[in-house]
């Protein structure tokens, strides 16, 4: 599980990266030749807001990243839990097991009793 969560946490930073980089490539090829100032501050501005959502990109990755630690925490107390519950369990078991050992040794004591006893 721990592997299947880490593959999606690097699958969805792949995706994001690439998606900036198409951004990147994207705006660079579409523009048109330099017109003066005007051209340079349309540039300049697209720059800023490519900036602006890598920064805000990068803060959503943190926030799963974080996610995903508290779920895999929240997983490994599940599973000692269930070890937990499990080990208790088998310990019932044995008892009634044994218990169950004990009546039987005491009913054929019993009825070996009983059948000497009408003989």
């Amino acid at each position: 599980m721990n592997s299947q969560l880490t593959t999606d946490n690097g699958q969805l930073k792949t995706l994001i990266l690439c998606s900036v980089l198409c951004l990147l490539t994207s705006v660079v090829g579409c523009q048109k030749p330099a017109q003066g100032n005007s051209g340079d501050a349309d540039a300049l501005r697209r720059a800023q807001l490519v900036g602006n959502e890598n920064i805000q990109l990068k803060k959503t990755i943190a926030d799963k990243d974080a996610q995903i630690a508290d779920l895999q925490k929240q997983l490994e107390a599940a599973h000692a839990e269930n070890d937990r519950i499990a080990e208790q369990h088998a310990e019932i078991y044995k008892g009634l097991m044994q218990n169950l050992l004990d009546c039987s040794t005491k009913l054929e004591k019993y009825e070996q009793e009983t059948t000497d006893s009408t003989d």
